[in-house]
């Protein structure tokens, strides 16, 4: 069964990556820096959170590796303030070979894992928390989709396709 599951949580990170770096199309600086009435992050926010929670709950929480710079966190982490200034942020190109690139790490990572190590505690997360690798994988896979569709919205919010529409364009 461990095959199975490992395989599964590939796909599943995968998948869920590949429309992460779909949401990035077309967009210009502006839009990636916009926030909508109504919104509380823009776009390049969202990409970067998602990278810092990949960096924080796979490389660091799970692997016991090198978390993201401290800025990093400053700017993306959770309770992190948003501002519309594109000077405040790492470029994007550098946000999204981050993202192309730790998805191949953090895909092997999954597949590297044995059954015995799915169960096995965190380095880094408290057992009480996080009592496994296999919960963090629970928890950082859905995250991640949760911030494609804030995404998807935002997009919609700034007049663009949706994730959706993107992905399944012909």
């Amino acid at each position: 069964m461990s095959e199975e599951l490992k395989d599964f949580l590939a796909s599943q990170f995968e998948y869920v990556r590949e429309w992460v770096l779909k949401c990035c199309e077309g967009l210009n600086e502006e839009q990636m820096i916009t926030i909508p009435p109504g919104a509380k992050n823009h776009i390049l926010w969202e990409l970067g959170h998602i990278l810092w929670t990949e960096s924080y709950m796979v490389t660091w929480g799970c692997a016991g590796g090198e978390r993201l710079p401290k800025e990093w966190e400053d700017k993306f982490g959770y309770g992190s303030k948003v501002v519309a200034a594109i000077s405040e942020y790492p470029p994007f190109d550098e946000i999204k070979k981050a993202l192309e690139n730790r998805q191949k790490v953090t895909k092997n990572y999954i597949l590297s894992l044995s059954s015995d190590e799915l169960k096995s505690p965190t380095a880094n997360f408290p057992e009480e928390r996080i009592p496994n690798i296999l919960s963090a994988f629970n928890h950082f896979l859905p995250h991640e989709a949760y911030h494609v569709g804030k995404i998807s919205l935002l997009r919609k919010m700034l007049g663009l396709p949706s994730v959706a529409e993107l992905y399944f364009e012909k």
